[in-house]
């Protein structure tokens, strides 16, 4: 998992920015998923690499072109807990 936070959040430079990364982010196949949060951060990406070599690899081809990006923090899974493809929704009245 990638966090990434931008420089700026002026409205018009932030709305220009989103499009140019999610330009990139769909044109870059090691990138399963991204969010745009709340919080510290403005984007979860989801990266899968094969080993360490190939993320940072990723990380020098992709990532340090991305436009003004003041800071990102990489998270390695150790072991896969759970994975799911479905999300269960209940009923509101259940």
């Amino acid at each position: 998992m990638l966090e990434i936070t931008q420089q700026t959040h002026v409205y018009s430079i932030f709305c220009k920015m989103m499009n140019e990364f999610q330009q990139i982010f769909a044109a870059t196949p090691q990138i399963l998923a991204c969010h745009n949060t709340t919080g510290e951060d403005d984007f979860l990406v989801i990266v899968v690499a094969r080993e360490l070599d190939d993320y940072s690899a990723f990380f020098e081809r992709t990532l340090r072109r991305l436009p003004s990006v003041s800071s990102n923090r990489s998270n390695l899974s150790l072991n896969e807990m759970k994975a799911a493809s479905k999300l269960l929704v209940l009923p509101s009245n259940a």
